[in-house]
């Protein structure tokens, strides 16, 4: 095989991946995005803040914003950024929710993984999400 011949096999490939892994972000981001628009649109937030705000607001964060930690907690970190352009928080929360992202997401996904490999328990779960909360608390 030429270079020229391995060049165009190896871009071929490398498109045909990103092609794969755009999509499949496409697929989690807009649905995301649009279900955060419409229930932030019809109050779903403004009902659910009230609950939240103490917790959220030690991480120095709206109650709002715990819509954007779940959705990472129980989906996976796309999931958690496509739903903060709907919550129109400044950059400082942005960054907050990026630390507890970073540290608690994907979690039934992650761990159900490591339970079928017998590497871990919830306990793992458990303390990724205490950790999570601990760096929002930090961070703040």
């Amino acid at each position: 095989m030429n270079s020229k011949q391995l060049i165009r096999e190896s871009f071929g490939i490398s498109f045909k991946a990103s092609n794969q892994v755009t999509w499949t972000l496409i697929k989690i981001y807009v649905p995301l995005s649009i279900l955060t628009t419409f229930l932030r649109h019809f109050g779903f937030f403004d009902w659910l803040s009230p609950y939240l705000y103490p917790l959220m607001n030690i991480m120095g964060l709206p109650g709002k914003a715990s819509v954007t930690i779940l959705a990472a907690f129980l989906g996976n970190v796309y999931a958690g950024i496509a739903t903060i352009p709907a919550l129109a928080l400044s950059p400082r929360e942005i960054t907050i929710l990026g630390i507890i992202i970073g540290f608690s997401h994907s979690l039934l996904i992650e761990t159900g993984i490591l339970i079928k490999l017998h590497f871990t328990t919830y306990k793992i779960a458990f303390f990724r999400i205490v950790l999570g909360i601990i760096a929002g608390i930090l961070a703040n």
